[in-house]
């Protein structure tokens, strides 16, 4: 069973995103910020994390950072509200990076994709 970190401080959209992606056989484990995901992604064995990326929070680029550092394969899914960050070099740091929907097929195709890379 592969693991997702799913970083989202939304609490509806992470209980959608957590439901879905667990009924796709996923291990979900959830965080409401990036910061707080580190000590979850150095105790836990993750495969990817899908991290929300707040448009005016620049520093949370600063932690994805850090998360390659802790786990430099890491693969990473940054869906976000908007496409501000998009052309922005921290971007390519992600694996990914998709316009949130309500139509969750194009998350849950990129999430499949990237985990059958391994």
């Amino acid at each position: 069973m592969k693991n997702i970190l799913l970083i989202e401080n939304n609490n509806n959209l992470l209980y959608l995103y957590k439901k879905e992606l667990s009924d796709l056989g996923y291990r979900v484990i959830v965080s409401p910020s990036g910061e707080q995901a580190l000590p979850i992604l150095n105790g836990e064995n993750v495969d990817l994390i899908v991290f929300e990326i707040q448009p005016t929070a620049n520093q949370e680029f600063q932690t994805l950072e850090k998360m390659l550092n802790i786990k430099e394969n890491l693969k990473i899914v940054i869906n976000t509200t908007s496409g501000i960050y998009k052309n922005d070099i921290s971007s390519r740091l992600a694996h990914a990076y998709l316009i949130k929907s309500s139509d969750l097929s194009e998350l849950k195709v990129t999430i499949d994709e990237l985990l059958k890379e391994n």
